[in-house]
């Protein structure tokens, strides 16, 4: 090597940058024709996620360590569109509320390039 010259080792692998998706979950309950139960079931579930919207590892022993927190945020769907969703899943209408998932992050350490180490720099001297 010329003097002047640094030495770098070690190639380096490149991996895809993270998705970040959104999750819409629905809730439904389902208690035949005793309606009023399945109201009391959904207002529990909308009252859970009132009370605790954000989920971290600190607040979890069994969250997923490649996750930094999921928001859950209630989405409010005009008629039309409850309609819809109901109608694509083939299915009656039940009592329901749809939340919004945030920052669901999926990363696979996939290598896509190997990039070569850096063997040297020419300083001009």
């Amino acid at each position: 090597m010329a003097a002047g010259s640094r030495a770098f080792s070690r190639a380096r692998s490149r991996v895809s940058p993270p998705l970040n998706l959104n999750l819409y979950v629905l809730v439904a309950a389902n208690f035949g024709s005793n309606y009023a139960e399945s109201i009391k079931f959904l207002s529990n579930a909308v009252a859970f996620f009132q009370a605790k919207p954000v989920f971290t590892a600190q607040g979890s022993a069994t969250f997923p360590r490649e996750l930094e927190r999921l928001s859950f945020e209630m989405v409010n769907l005009d008629f039309s569109l409850l309609n819809n969703l109901w109608a694509a899943l083939g299915a009656k209408y039940l009592p329901s509320v749809v939340y919004k998932v945030r920052m669901v992050t999926i990363q696979e350490a996939w290598v896509s390039d190997r990039v070569p180490g850096i063997s040297g720099t020419d300083l001009g001297r």
